[in-house]
């Protein structure tokens, strides 16, 4: 049964609009992955010619102060709980002097550390 050149042509059409969206998509795809490639080359190169300029010594220098400055962290959020829980003391201190029915404690009867 032969078809009419009509059908033939909206067949072709319609492959041809299928093969020009699949051919778009794939374009989009090659343009992004040759901008991240490009990238990355780019900027392995300015690192090489960073690195390049830097003495060895100075390069060792610097990393060993960065990781001197990361173990002091630790310690510094420890410092930082501290004052947190002095602060939060003076806090209840204050509202507890804000307080009409309730008599603050003095330093003499209860010493500098007695809320703690």
């Amino acid at each position: 049964m032969a078809r009419r050149p009509a059908e033939i042509q909206a067949d072709i059409a319609l492959t041809r609009r299928h093969i020009e969206a699949q051919l778009d998509q794939l374009e989009q795809r090659v343009t992004r992955r040759g901008r991240t490639l490009g990238l990355v080359l780019g900027g392995a190169f300015v690192a090489g010619l960073v690195l390049s300029q830097l003495p060895v010594l100075r390069l060792l220098r610097l990393t060993a102060s960065l990781a001197r400055a990361g173990a002091t962290v630790p310690g510094r959020s420890q410092r930082s709980a501290a004052w947190r829980r002095r602060w939060s003391i003076s806090v209840r201190r204050r509202a507890a002097c804000a307080r009409p029915d309730v008599r603050p404690a003095t330093a003499a009867a209860s010493g500098p550390r007695a809320f703690r």
